[in-house]
């Protein structure tokens, strides 16, 4: 059975992504979940224009998860 490793873990060390990569990694997702920026995201999200309840609930859960990495 595999064990889930932290990135970086193979080579003895942990990496923490620095700010610039938590914000491209949230941009990425979004525009390949939502087909929309991250800055369009996170614009419509606090607008609460999203039914999180819909069809989309899990790409806006991995989305919503991953918000905190774009501020």
């Amino acid at each position: 059975m595999a064990i889930d490793r932290p990135v970086g873990a193979e080579r003895g060390g942990v990496h923490w992504m620095t700010t610039a990569e938590g914000r491209d990694l949230f941009d990425r997702e979004a525009r390949r979940l939502m087909g929309m920026s991250g800055a369009e995201f996170n614009h419509r999200w606090t607008a609460g224009e999203f039914n999180p309840d819909g069809p989309d609930h899990t790409k806006l859960m991995r989305l919503a998860m991953l918000m905190r990495l774009d501020r």
